[in-house]
């Protein structure tokens, strides 16, 4: 029995690593933005937003939200007014703004001051139907001060909740590599052959 502690230590190992990759949540992110408007240089126009494991509607949060066209500069044009539906959806609304040459996408990003929120971006967001180009000015200056993060799953767009079949990828090729000895050697009862 001695002799064995490391497949207990093993088997233990296992139920842990099966809860951890279970429970542990994953961050929260952007999942969906859609303009009312094909162009956005013409009028005002706002943007349903739909998050993951978010909390918009929280007291803490203090929501941002600003669009990034220019990525160069990292110019920003914020929304000037934020409606919130719930803790998953809000609709912000922004000023017209024509985009710089050659770049008909507009990245967005919210930030929320809650503990485990913190800055959400979604690039390649928006797309205009705008053929005009202008120099974007810099509308706001965001106060974004990010705390420490918590333990989780990193968000990725497409992949969301499946991110954590990455996770448990490399541990099943361990377990199921030495696959045929460890199952005859419960059946054999050979013990030389079990410390294999």
């Amino acid at each position: 029995m001695k002799q064995h502690w490391w497949k207990f230590v093993g088997a233990i190992l296992l139920i842990f690593s099966v809860c951890a990759g279970l429970l542990i949540p994953l961050k929260p992110g952007i999942i969906t933005s859609v303009s009312d408007h094909a162009a956005t240089s013409e009028a005002p126009f706002k943007v349903s937003i739909s998050g993951y494991n978010t909390a918009f509607a929280a007291k803490c949060a203090n929501l941002q939200v600003w669009l990034v066209n220019d990525t160069v500069n990292h110019i920003k044009t914020c929304a000037t007014k934020i409606d919130i539906i719930d803790d998953q959806h809000i609709v912000a609304e922004f000023p017209p703004v024509a985009p710089v040459k050659g770049n008909p996408f507009f990245g967005l990003a919210i930030f929320s001051s809650c503990e485990g929120q913190g800055l959400l971006y979604k690039p390649d967001a928006i797309y205009t139907t705008d053929t005009v180009t202008a120099g974007i000015l810099q509308s706001c200056t965001p106060d974004v001060s990010i705390g420490p993060a918590g333990f989780a799953f990193p968000f990725r767009y497409i992949l969301y909740e499946s991110i954590r079949n990455l996770y448990f990828h490399v541990p099943m090729w361990l377990l199921c590599s030495p696959g045929p000895y460890s199952t005859t050697s419960v059946t054999c009862g050979n013990s030389k052959r079990n410390m294999m």
